[in-house]
């Protein structure tokens, strides 16, 4: 009965640790209140209840805190967070973790610092690092922010994850097809992450997620930092990567997936891979003013993939744009690129016979691309020796952009490249007034709310192409706020055109 008692207590250490921590407390009040001969007895019998109580616990919820004052803190063996318990690390907790030691999470796992105070969680022995969280389909949440997770990984099943403020760090030896953090269905935002590496493994491997987001996050010496695998309505932007000896972005089976405002170096295979990989093709995804520079080839779409390349900049890279059958299926891809700069490329573009790549109101210094209104021009950009792609003031590619389409945020033709050159030109005015206009969210997936600082009459909405797909009429002469479904719609850049009799102001929306 004795050894089943010990079997299940230390079944979960995290649990014994709280018995402890709580009976201590009990243990050292005993002894000040009892005489020297009951010492002996005491003990035993706050040894007894430590076990009888934790046995109860262990059939039982219970919360259990790691943070400043009761760490470092260490697990050398394989633990489960049983369901119905809690292991919150909060600010200033600290854990090693054994060699190869996982971690099953049927409870709840909260990893939650604060900025000056992170929660971390580190190797016993680093290089070697420990093993995995894997977070269960029983769990509903996995939030980490505010913390310092180093050479271990994370599995996630059909849970909502949100990570804000995290910094990876991974010196294993990886395999190829490891991800520092997999998330297999559920929910996923992850935002203002650093995550750092050796070009082992991978970071971010995201399978069969609605709506998946990586916004504003660091990645250096991650192959395949973020890869998303039959994915729909996803956005990877704001990030920056740097020097990976695989590709930094992957897309495969993906629908309706912007790629945009991101900055890529020095990566040794594909800046974005946009395919299949056996999965099926990527349809529909929009690249967006990203800045791709030093890569064997800046964005490839393959395997029967096609999308729009949109107002990107590509620097110094061995090949711009790929549009090609290659691997299975063995089908043709097809894209356009609009409003683009290709400096100092060895090939601007290549497509096979197989595939199509137009390309329209793009410039290029090695020679003039076959298409519509292309320039052969050095683009001008102010430093980019420190990755300082914007325009100067002399450049000819300043509205050199598409005629029908979209309008920079200054009100004037767009720009080619990833950053547009604004002139400060236009201002729409009414009784010397200027008139604002808020356009939220952007992105938006289905409802735009459009808000003036004046009265609105008619909105409309025109696509890249220049066609006008949606008008509205106002109802109130007073009204200066209005919402539009935009659901209906498929995924893109569209302009939007507000106007009274006095004034005509208009901005620019994506469209998930």
């Amino acid at each position: 009965m004795v050894w089943k008692v010990f079997k299940r207590l230390f079944s979960d250490r995290l649990v014994i640790a709280a018995c402890i921590e709580e009976f201590n407390v009990m243990h050292k009040i005993y002894i000040m209140k009892s005489n020297r001969r009951m010492v002996f007895l005491g003990l035993r019998v706050v040894f007894l209840f430590k076990l009888v109580l934790a046995s109860i616990l262990l059939h039982s919820q219970s919360h259990f805190i790691i943070n400043a004052s009761n760490s470092p803190y260490y697990i050398l063996n394989d633990t489960t967070i049983l369901q119905g318990d809690t292991l919150l690390i909060s600010a200033g907790g600290q854990i090693f973790i054994g060699d190869s030691v996982n971690i099953q999470v049927n409870g709840v796992l909260k990893i939650k610092g604060d900025s000056n105070n992170l929660a971390s969680i580190k190797p016993l022995t680093p290089g070697v690092g420990w093993g995995e969280f894997l977070i269960s389909i029983q769990v509903d949440s996995l939030i980490i922010e505010n913390a310092f997770i180093e050479d271990g990984r994370f599995l996630s099943i059909n849970t909502v994850n949100y990570f804000n403020n995290v910094t990876f760090v991974n010196n294993q030896n990886l395999q190829w097809n490891d991800a520092i953090s997999r998330f297999i269905r559920g929910e996923l935002k992850i935002e203002n992450c650093n995550v750092q590496g050796q070009n082992k493994g991978e970071g971010f491997l995201v399978h069969s997620i609605n709506n998946p987001q990586v916004l504003n996050c660091y990645f250096r010496a991650i192959p395949d930092a973020v890869e998303y695998l039959n994915c729909n309505n996803g956005r990877i932007g704001k990030c920056k990567f740097f020097d990976m000896n695989d590709d930094a972005i992957d897309l495969n089976n993906c629908y309706k997936t912007l790629v945009d405002s991101n900055l890529i170096v020095n990566v040794a295979n594909r800046g974005m891979e946009i395919g299949s990989e056996n999965f099926g093709s990527s349809t529909d995804i929009l690249v967006y003013r990203n800045v791709l520079v030093n890569c064997e080839e800046g964005v490839n779409f393959k395997e029967g993939s096609n999308g729009l390349i949109v107002n990107n900049t590509f620097h110094n890279n061995r090949t711009g744009v790929t549009s090609v059958a290659q691997g299975r299926p063995n089908t043709g891809s097809n894209v356009n690129v609009v409003n683009c700069i290709f400096h100092e490329n060895n090939i601007p573009i290549f497509s096979d016979t197989s595939s199509a790549c137009t390309v329209s109101f793009s410039s290029s210094s090695s020679f003039l691309l076959a298409g519509d209104s292309n320039l052969f021009e050095a683009p001008g950009f102010n430093d980019p020796l420190n990755l300082d792609y914007s325009l100067k003031k002399t450049s000819k590619c300043i509205d050199a952009g598409q005629r029908t389409g979209a309008l920079d945020l200054d009100g004037t033709y767009a720009d080619l490249g990833a950053i547009y050159y604004h002139q400060d030109t236009v201002s729409s005015l009414v009784e010397n007034s200027i008139i604002q206009l808020s356009l939220m969210p952007n992105p938006v997936v289905d409802q735009l709310t459009i808000q003036v600082n004046d009265r609105i009459d008619r909105i409309q909405i025109y696509n890249i192409n220049g066609q006008l797909v949606k008008e509205e009429i106002a109802n109130h002469t007073t009204q200066k706020r209005n919402s539009i479904n935009v659901k209906d719609l498929d995924t893109g850049i569209y302009v939007v055109i507000v106007t009274n009799e006095k004034f005509q102001i208009q901005g620019k929306f994506v469209k998930l």
